[in-house]
């Protein structure tokens, strides 16, 4: 019975972000779970199913809990009631094939980037999501990513499509729906373009920048 209840715990942990004992991996007297009943149900219905894990994770993804967004309900502040999508960083993996498929349009699993990510960020299932010192340091000063966008351009890259517009409006809403998924807001918009137009015959250098930052930006690297 023990091994279905930590075993439901971790695969709900990765899921959302967090156990429904927490931390996930401390599952003793001392750590009673925020909802028992829960629990129970999900541990008994893994063992009755053959343990099938399959099964599991499709009850979890299809349940309210999964499928809320990451706005914070108001007046509710204890991440525990699950009333909200809890935010929490991409692994090194999931990292290194999303900047792959924003900056070329597709992703090698055996490239130098996925190999340098999962050596500096070794954290899958962090006790909390935040961003430590030493791991901001290697998003803003690592070789290894300035060599990812060093590389030569394809016409199907970012930065080359980019290039062909106007510079501009046309400009930032491309990087923003590539990168983030969505348009850039007005100051973000005019901030970005404001760069763009520097007449400094430095285009490729200021748009390798641009990207960088966005790529290793807390919106790119957190999973809402």
């Amino acid at each position: 019975p023990l091994i279905a209840r930590a075993f439901v715990n971790r695969i709900w942990a990765m899921l959302l972000g967090r156990g429904i004992v927490h931390p996930f991996n401390e599952m003793d007297s001392t750590h009673p779970p925020s909802h028992p009943e829960l629990l129970d149900f999900l541990a008994d219905d893994f063992r009755k199913s053959g343990y099938n894990i399959r099964r599991l994770v499709q009850s979890i993804c299809l349940s309210r809990p999964y499928q809320l967004n990451s706005r914070r309900p108001e007046g509710v502040d204890d991440p525990a009631s699950f009333a909200w999508h809890l935010e929490r960083q991409l692994t090194a993996e999931q990292l290194a094939r999303s900047m792959q498929l924003a900056v070329q349009g597709s992703f090698q699993n055996d490239d130098e980037l996925v190999y340098s990510l999962r050596q500096s960020l070794r954290e899958v299932m962090p006790k909390e999501s935040v961003t430590t010192v030493k791991d901001a340091l290697f998003l803003t000063n690592n070789a290894t990513i300035q060599d990812f966008l060093d590389r030569p351009l394809s016409d199907q890259s970012l930065m080359t499509r980019v290039a062909k517009l106007p510079a501009g409006v046309q400009q930032s809403e491309l990087l923003f729906q590539t990168v983030f998924g969505r348009s850039a807001d007005a100051e973000e918009q005019q901030v970005l373009t404001d760069y763009l137009q520097v007449a400094d015959n430095q285009e490729a250098v200021r748009m390798k920048q641009i990207v960088w930052a966005m790529l290793t930006s807390a919106e790119f690297r957190f999973n809402h």
